[in-house]
């Protein structure tokens, strides 16, 4: 991924306790990802499936201006505690976590 294109951190959760999630994980993580240049774009519960099967209940859409700022994010020493938060509170089975680069256009 290029260092001058913008990346969306993309995760659908499924949370055991989503207030816990929420109090826990969600407000701690916002003062954090102000360091990394970060925009939360998406960040509910609430989805209407137009088509498929969704078995989570939380989507998060983080914008970063880097892949760097994302990894350096994910990597950092303030993020690791409430990853563990997440991790703990979270099914492995069916939640994941993405970093996908800006559309930039189809390849010609």
């Amino acid at each position: 991924m290029s260092t001058q294109t913008p990346v969306f951190l993309i995760a659908q959760l499924e949370t055991i306790d989503l207030e816990r999630h929420f109090q826990e994980y969600g407000i701690p993580v916002l003062s954090i990802l102000k360091d990394y240049n970060a925009e939360v774009l998406v960040a509910t519960p609430e989805l209407k499936v137009l088509e498929g099967n969704y078995k989570h209940n939380l989507t998060a859409i983080i914008k970063f201006l880097s892949a760097e700022d994302a990894e350096r994010f994910y990597q950092s020493p303030a993020y690791q505690p409430l990853k563990a938060i997440r991790l703990e509170n979270t099914h492995p089975e069916t939640s994941w976590l993405a970093i996908a680069p800006a559309f930039t256009g189809l390849p010609q």
